[in-house]
């Protein structure tokens, strides 16, 4: 696999995963807030 895909995917992923955890902060602060 060219060096080129990897960093693609590894750039995929690490979006994911701040979308994820920006969702899960965002949720945690709601139910803090009540």
């Amino acid at each position: 696999m060219p060096l080129h895909t990897v960093d693609s995917v590894l750039y995929y992923l690490v979006t994911i995963a701040s979308m994820v955890i920006e969702q899960q902060s965002g949720e945690i602060a709601l139910l803090r807030s009540r």
